[in-house]
């Protein structure tokens, strides 16, 4: 759905706000398999698909093992050891839940960027009241991201063919960082040299237009947020002793057994 660039970004803030409200690995999971839907709309290359499968499940396991080793709140149950090393079921459930909701706004974020061109984006965050030094900071940013990874692969192939050994090491990142800091050089130079002031009026060469359809979207998705904020809210007073109704049962136990 073609929606405006404004909307997908409030819809990411709500993703946020959900990953933060939902605590159950099931309902994290639901969370950030839909958020994985834009991507697949964007026919994002399958390469990257397997890369960056690879690397959620690599976060996953190591948040879930140091989570499992070095749990320190109680109850704690005893799933396996070795030697002085202890891992805790507890510990790995709470690792798999901060790695649900990590995958899930950095998959909610990645969907934004890669459905909305660079100018749009920048017109929707100014638009929000957004200051433009740190818009135009971000979307800059986003847009070195490519020539970061062409320079690291660029850096790689030639130290492949010096005959050094593959793998990461402080020697590969020191002339990406130099050509990325040639980069921004050039780029400074050449707002300086074209009068660019940040603070100046100026016009959009495509409007962004703000649709029924937005507004549909946007309310099936910041109503739901603000309901189960607020069913978590009352369960927080309920469960820390601040305040309660007994007309709200149902609510807790909602949100004891579903949240």
């Amino acid at each position: 759905m073609n929606l405006d660039p404004r909307a997908r970004i409030l819809v990411l803030l709500c993703v946020g706000v959900l990953a933060v409200v939902l605590e159950r690995p099931l309902t994290l999971g639901i969370l950030a398999g839909v958020c994985v839907l834009p991507l697949v709309y964007a026919r994002v290359p399958a390469k990257w698909w397997w890369r960056g499968s690879w690397a959620v499940l690599a976060i996953a396991w190591s948040t879930m093992l140091s989570q499992g080793m070095f749990y320190s709140m109680s109850p704690k149950t005893p799933l396996a050891s070795l030697g002085s090393l202890v891992l805790y079921r507890e510990g790995l459930a709470y690792g798999l839940v901060q790695s649900l909701r990590w995958t899930a706004v950095l998959v909610a974020g990645l969907s934004l960027v890669a459905t909305t061109p660079v100018s749009k984006l920048l017109s929707a965050l100014v638009r929000l009241k957004v200051p433009f030094g740190l818009a135009f900071l971000a979307v800059t940013a986003w847009r070195f991201l490519p020539i970061v990874v062409e320079e690291f692969q660029i850096a790689r192939r030639a130290r492949a063919r010096r005959g050094r050994r593959k793998g990461l090491s402080i020697g590969l990142f020191r002339p990406v960082i130099a050509a990325c800091l040639r980069r921004a050089r050039g780029l400074a130079e050449a707002l300086d040299a074209r009068g660019f002031d940040p603070v100046a009026p100026r016009t959009e060469r495509i409007p962004l237009v703000w649709r029924w359809n937005d507004s549909v979207v946007l309310a099936g998705v910041a109503g739901p947020t603000f309901g189960l904020l607020t069913v978590r809210m009352l369960y927080l007073a309920y469960t820390g002793d601040l305040w309660w109704d007994v007309r709200l049962l149902p609510v807790y136990a909602f949100a004891r057994g579903w949240m």
